[in-house]
C-alpha cells in the first residue's frame, strides 16, 4: 500500500473513531435531557444532537489525525507522547471551532465564540489523548499476539 493512501486510512479511522465518541456522547446528552428534565429539550428533534456530535466528532477526529501526521513524519507510535496526542487534540478542537465560526457568520470574537472554542479545545484535548492511548494500546497488543512485546521486569517478591 502506497504510503498517502496509508496516511488516508489513518484519517479516515481516527475519524470514524471521534465520529463515534460524538456520536456516543450526543446520545448520553440526549438521554440525561429526556431522564431529568425534559422541559430543557431544545427546540428541534433529539436525534438532530448525536448527529451533530458525529459530524463534530469527525471533524475533530480527523483534524487530530491530520495534525498527527503532519507533525510526527517520521516517529513511530511509541515515540509519541500522550502530552502531544492531548495537545494536537486540543489544537484541533479549537480549529474546529473557528472554522466553523467562519463557515456560520457566527459573528466578531466574542464571549459565545471564546466559550465554543474552550468546549471544542476540551472535547478536542480528550478526544486525542483518548486515541492516543486506544492506538498505543492495540499497537501493544498486536506486538503481543505477534510475541514480539517487551516483558515488563518482575517486581520484587513480597
Amino acid at each position: 500500500m502506497s504510503e498517502w493512501l496509508r496516511q488516508l486510512r489513518a484519517v479516515l479511522g481516527l475519524g470514524l473513531a471521534g465520529a463515534a465518541c460524538g456520536l456516543l456522547l450526543g446520545a448520553v446528552f440526549v438521554f440525561a435531557l429526556v431522564v431529568v428534565e425534559p422541559a430543557f429539550l431544545p427546540p428541534m428533534p433529539t436525534m438532530l444532537i448525536p448527529t451533530l456530535g458525529a459530524m463534530l466528532g469527525g471533524l475533530l477526529g480527523s483534524g487530530f489525525a491530520a495534525g498527527l501526521l503532519l507533525t510526527s513524519r517520521r516517529k513511530s507510535l511509541d515515540q509519541l507522547s500522550a502530552g502531544r496526542g492531548l495537545l494536537l487534540g486540543g489544537a484541533a478542537g479549537a480549529l474546529t471551532a473557528l472554522l466553523m465560526a467562519a463557515a456560520t457568520g457566527f459573528g466578531p470574537p466574542g464571549e459565545d465564540l471564546l466559550f465554543f472554542t474552550g468546549v471544542f479545545t476540551t472535547l478536542g484535548a480528550g478526544l486525542g489523548g483518548g486515541l492516543m492511548s486506544i492506538a498505543k494500546g492495540s499497537k501493544r497488543d498486536e506486538l503481543d499476539a505477534a510475541g514480539a512485546a517487551e516483558t515488563l521486569p518482575a517486581g520484587p517478591e513480597s
